[in-house]
């Protein structure tokens, strides 16, 4: 294994590498004045968006600072390695794969530091949400997204999904319906849970380690043709208490995959292509420890066969990275919900979807 693999490994699941101190325990934190907790948000901001940690040695919790430090290392080692390989090889079919995986997966984790860092450092842990520490049986949302798209004429998509988990086995079903087009897509999601909350037992906070697969349809009516694509990929989350105590109420997610299909136009074979797959996210637990309601997240999508798909910007590289996405979901009354959902790429979408959730324990 590369130093640069095992360097990130060691930071994403919080254990200690060789030689290294232990993971931090996420035991109370000291409180800070309220001049300390400005001077540190400060800090993580000038200089700390070029020296991440910065708030955090401020306020005087430097072992994470060190830590966010490392991240902020790793991760720019990350993104100049996979974009120096993409130039040397010429971004080869052989090696484009792995390579954008680590430039995705490099920037992310130089994202998440340093907004850990002004988190940790104005917040410090105190007043965090909670994670959901075992997973519920069944949720169904219903909802609609409105769409501007300056390609295909649909403005708004009705949305309607579920999950069922069982001990470890998750199945997850989504339909997309244009509300004045004809235009479908149906994703069939199922996932294991290797690591994390399941129905079947509780687990020590909202870390997981998921293994999917699935089926993505898109139907394209008027346009006639359709695309296909099965897919396979990991997904984690780490609980950031994990990384240090000011961090806690905080998480960051990693996802990498691949996809292969293709597409079909009327009177026409279907023509193969492949999709990368990653994504990175960092999001808080909204509410308190005892009563926390849930959830809200800044997400990098990097797929491009949904309605988003790929950002438009200026120049070659255009639609090349994917899309950036904001959601939040909210437990408003008993097992009632909502779900608030943003993104923006090639197309803005934007809306929202009513929740039930069946189980579940914080």
């Amino acid at each position: 294994m590369t130093p640069f693999l095992a360097t990130a490994l060691s930071l994403l699941l919080a254990t200690p590498a060789p030689g290294a101190a232990a993971a931090p325990e996420s035991g109370p934190v000291p409180p800070a004045s309220a001049g300390r907790r400005v001077a540190a948000g400060a800090g993580a901001v000038i200089p700390g968006l070029v020296v991440h940690g910065a708030g955090h040695f401020i306020r005087g919790e430097s072992d994470t600072g060190w830590r966010l430090l490392a991240a902020e290392g790793v991760g720019l080692g990350g993104m100049v390695g996979g974009i120096a390989g993409l130039a040397v090889t010429g971004a080869s079919p052989r090696t484009v794969v792995p390579l954008t995986w680590m430039i995705v997966q490099g920037f992310g984790l130089f994202g998440v530091s340093a907004l850990a860092d002004l988190y940790g450092s104005v917040n410090g842990g105190e007043g965090a949400g909670a994670p959901l520490v075992q997973a519920p049986d069944l949720t169904v949302d219903l909802g609609y997204r409105a769409l501007y798209d300056p390609v295909f004429p649909y403005t708004g998509l009705g949305v309607l999904g579920a999950t069922w988990r069982h001990r470890g086995l998750a199945l997850d079903g989504r339909l997309w319906v244009a509300a004045d087009h004809d235009n479908q897509r149906l994703e069939l999601t199922p996932r294991w849970r290797l690591v994390g909350p399941r129905p079947d037992r509780a687990a020590q906070d909202g870390s997981f380690l998921d293994l999917r697969t699935g089926v993505a349809w898109h139907r394209f009516g008027p346009e006639r043709f359709q695309s296909l694509f099965g897919e396979l990929a990991a997904r984690g989350r780490l609980d950031l208490a994990r990384v240090g105590p000011t961090l806690r109420g905080s998480f960051a997610e990693a996802e990498v995959g691949a996809a292969l299909g293709g597409t079909q136009h009327a009177g026409f074979d279907l023509e193969g292509e492949s999709l990368l797959l990653a994504g990175f996210a960092f999001g808080l637990y909204l509410g308190h420890a005892r009563d926390g309601f849930g959830e809200v997240a800044l997400y990098y999508d990097h797929r491009h066969d949904g309605y988003v798909g790929g950002a438009k910007l200026r120049g070659l590289g255009s639609g090349t990275p994917g899309h950036f996405g904001l959601r939040t979901r909210l437990r408003v009354w008993g097992p009632w919900g909502v779900d608030l959902h943003g993104e923006v790429g090639a197309t803005w979408l934007g809306g929202g979807s009513l929740v039930y959730q069946w189980g579940g324990r914080r």
